[in-house]
């Protein structure tokens, strides 16, 4: 039923708009029927969590404050926006966000991205009461009180309600489009005790490379052989120490001898499964610790999430499970005498797909409650470290192809912020044990990879800090892309 104006997509012509100020926003461009944003929001939505009656519930408070439309300019009246954020408040606060991101104000896709983030920034705004909204009605009726807090004369809360219905039959019966690419595992950076650094990474056609600094910078790229699906690297008594899944599904590690400059090999760490991503870290009495996620199905699950770790005489403790299944992209990290173990539910996962788990280790297991990262809409790859202070860094790829961090400080967790601009498929980070400096690898969808270190390093005194320096572009000695 046709009832109104479709609005196209406008990203193109938004960027091409990006210096103008609130106070010249032209009208929208002419309409097509092709792409409505009331479409592109309630997919974007649902690409961070939100179930289809709750996206559709918030797209419909948007149809009735823009007809969601990023050009909206309310006359006479503050409202800017698809949600009519206020000129002079919330909209400054927009632009200030579109700027860190080097995007236009007036695109749809980032104003839903802001929207996304004051969600899951401001509890006040509501986003613990909607994720709990069974039906189109009580989810746009939550978004009007608690995001929009509309003028209840005015708030027109029927309409708001028969809007999002519309919304979502026409769109909850629609294949999903395809997230972000994700490439979870699939490079690793790790530094020695002296301050070196060791990266490791894996070509699309499967080979696994891997350099180290020395006095002039990175070194010459050596290889090993076969073809391998993930990566993982840690220090073992001063050695670095790597595991690996190959596209075969086997699991199995290795440790390099610096004296002889040759790597000793394991035999399979464990048999049984087939596995698909697998992460390390060594906690404060030197072991250890190694997790796995399976790549078939067990026990009616794929991405089952194993751990086994070290015991003081160096032989491995047995295989076991935490978490229910689903896990795609999973990272681990040392914290004092814990171990924490993050990992995002995969996008086919029974529930709770997008979001981001961890857990935290209690003596010698890992604890099995976990923890929530963040509000959902991960793309799959997420790494996590711990600088010399203590603090807890944490990055992540999100659907939209955003790559997200957060750290820890004594309020909890801080952020999220930005690191590039967009189509990020995979990342991984390290601490340089000498500078206390943050590094982040990061691959995009064309398979170019990057690496960008934090300004401020840190000190057993000082967290690391300051901004996201883009160190170089990382090539391959073949010139071939990266997973």
């Amino acid at each position: 039923m046709s009832r109104r104006r479709l609005v196209p997509l406008v990203s193109a012509v938004a960027s091409g708009l990006a210096m103008l100020s609130a106070l010249t926003i032209g009208a929208a461009p002419s309409a097509s029927a092709d792409a409505t944003n009331e479409g592109i929001a309630f997919r974007h939505l649902v690409g961070k969590g939100l179930t289809e009656a709750q996206a559709a519930g918030v797209v419909g408070n948007l149809v009735v404050e823009s007809n969601v439309n990023p050009y909206a300019d309310q006359d006479p009246g503050p409202g800017r926006g698809i949600a009519q954020w206020s000129e002079g408040a919330r909209w400054e606060t927009l632009v200030s966000f579109a700027n860190a991101r080097n995007r236009s104000p007036f695109e749809l896709t980032l104003q839903l991205d802001f929207l996304w983030y004051e969600l899951a920034t401001i509890p006040a705004y509501g986003l613990a009461e909607l994720r709990t909204a069974s039906t189109v009605r009580g989810a746009a009726i939550v978004f009007q009180d608690e995001f929009e807090r509309c003028n209840p004369t005015y708030c027109h809360t029927e309409r708001r309600v028969a809007e999002g219905q519309e919304v979502y039959d026409a769109n909850a019966a629609l294949p999903a489009p395809a997230p972000a690419t994700a490439r979870d595992g699939s490079h690793a950076v790790v530094s020695t005790p002296s301050g070196r650094l060791w990266m490791f990474a894996i070509q699309q056609d499967g080979t696994l490379r891997y350099r180290w600094t020395g006095g002039e910078g990175w070194g010459t790229w050596q290889s090993f052989s076969g073809t391998y699906r993930s990566v993982t690297a840690t220090v073992d008594e001063g050695q670095v120490w790597i595991a690996v899944t190959t596209t075969a599904g086997t699991l199995k590690s290795a440790t390099y001898s610096a004296s002889s400059g040759a790597w000793t090999w394991t035999g399979a760490q464990s048999s049984g499964y087939e596995w698909a991503n697998t992460s390390s870290a060594t906690d404060d009495q030197g072991r250890v610790w190694m997790f796995a996620t399976t790549s078939t199905k067990v026990n009616d699950a794929v991405g089952r999430l194993f751990y086994k770790r070290q015991n003081t005489d160096g032989t491995w403790t047995g295989m076991t499970e935490i978490g229910n299944g689903g896990f795609a992209g999973i990272s681990s990290t040392a914290k004092g005498s814990e171990v924490w173990v993050f990992g995002v539910k995969r996008a086919d996962a029974a529930v709770n797909k997008g979001r981001l788990y961890y857990f935290k280790s209690t003596g010698n297991a890992m604890g099995a409650s976990p923890f929530e990262f963040g509000n959902g809409g991960f793309a799959g790859d997420v790494s996590v470290s711990t600088d010399k202070s203590g603090r807890v860094w944490a990055f992540a790829t999100r659907t939209d192809g955003d790559l997200e961090y957060r750290y820890t400080s004594t309020n909890g967790w801080e952020g999220p912020g930005p690191i590039g601009a967009g189509s990020w498929a995979s990342v991984s980070s390290g601490v340089k044990t000498d500078t206390g400096l943050v590094y982040v690898f990061a691959t995009k969808d064309d398979g170019k990879l990057y690496y960008y270190k934090s300004t401020i390093g840190s000190t057993s005194a000082s967290p690391a800090g300051g901004s996201w320096d883009l160190v170089d572009q990382v090539t391959s000695p073949t010139g071939g892309s990266w997973q």
